[in-house]
């Protein structure tokens, strides 16, 4: 008998303080060139929007933006970080003699009651809010918070705009290293010899309940552009001026893939695409799997059922977001699609529900 425990909400829960408090993971993002480099080019090159300019830093974690920020003119920098990467962003300002322009917040957003040095609202929000699926870690309603609490009416979000995509996936290899190889579990053979027979069968044991489980996490790695099997679909606008923090709440997105191939279908994988406007020079970048790898990679969700599929047919389908109500980082998944498969005279009517538990 397993008895369920009552569990209450988990708010800010410790392991994400622990993980973004991890130097390493700090390392692993500023290596990535792709998206250091974009913000580093939207800030240097509009050096005319910066000049004299306050600006809040949402999520600063080593203080990178803050210091480009600096760099490019501003008369004032505040840093916001909620773990202990804070301390080192504290550290790394000083340094880098940059003390009279950047201030360092450690603690949530949320909790600031005021801001220094007198300063009432600011002129520019730079973050760096896109998680994997660009919505895991709910950070983007952070920085909604911070636009409707301290910023300027007229004033500049850095980057404004996201575009989250969906394509279609192929990757059998992947499906049954990783899914399959739970269906049943075998005891490893205690034999010194392989082709030794001692009259006993190996023993097999039924694993299927953790290949449910396993294919309810979205996996998240650099797919091969031949892996593509759909045209990109465009899921949804997050647009950081007039998004409100209930619209994220729970997000229903229809999408309607044109296949492209023959073969077969696994899964679904998620990119986006970051712009920043508003500017002299527009930047962007994109994590999809045909550009430059990222650190979001891809998030891929794996269904139960392997599709044959057909060119110039179609799937139709909802991608629905909801925040997950125990893990207040954390989103629910749930992909629903509907594919006619006339030439096997198979219709398919998939859903299939996940949770990316990352803290």
């Amino acid at each position: 008998m397993v008895e369920q425990a009552n569990h209450k909400p988990l708010k800010y829960g410790d392991h994400y303080l622990e993980v973004y408090g991890n130097p390493g993971v700090h390392q692993h993002m500023l290596r990535d060139t792709v998206r250091t480099k974009t913000y580093y080019n939207a800030i240097r090159h509009n050096r005319h929007l910066f000049k004299d300019k306050v600006v809040l830093d949402v999520g600063c974690g080593t203080g990178i933006l803050s210091l480009f920020a600096a760099n490019a003119g501003a008369r004032k920098v505040i840093g916001v970080e909620s773990s202990d990467i804070a301390d080192s962003a504290k550290q790394i300002v000083l340094d880098n003699q940059k003390e009279h322009i950047i201030t360092i917040f450690k603690g949530k957003l949320e909790d600031m009651e005021y801001l220094p040095d007198d300063i009432d609202r600011v002129d520019i929000i730079v973050s760096e809010f896109m998680g994997y699926n660009l919505f895991t870690e709910s950070m983007a309603e952070t920085v909604i918070y911070a636009r409707d609490k301290w910023l300027k009416p007229n004033g500049l979000i850095l980057p404004q705009k996201c575009y989250l995509f969906i394509v279609g996936v192929r990757d059998a290899e992947r499906k049954a290293e990783i899914f399959d190889t739970w269906n049943n579990y075998t005891v490893p053979s205690t034999r010194d010899n392989e082709n030794e027979t001692d009259g006993v069968d190996d023993i097999v044991f039924d694993f299927s309940d953790l290949r449910k489980a396993v294919l309810r996490r979205p996996l998240v790695y650099q797919v091969k552009e031949n892996q593509v099997t759909t045209e990109p679909y465009l899921l949804y606008t997050l647009n950081m001026k007039t998004v409100s923090r209930s619209d994220l709440r729970s997000l229903e997105m229809p999408f309607s893939l044109n296949l492209l191939t023959y073969g077969e279908l696994h899964a679904f994988a998620t990119f986006f695409t970051v712009i920043f406007t508003h500017t002299y020079k527009e930047e962007e970048f994109s994590t999809a799997p045909w550009e430059r790898a990222t650190h979001w990679r891809q998030s891929v969700f794996f269904f139960d059922k392997t599709i044959p599929i057909f060119p110039n047919k179609k799937i139709n389908g909802i991608f629905k977001i909801e925040k997950n109500p125990r893990y207040e980082r954390d989103i629910d998944t749930t992909i629903s699609f509907t594919y006619d498969c006339e030439r096997l005279g198979q219709k398919f009517e998939v859903t299939q529900r996940y949770n990316d538990h990352q803290f």
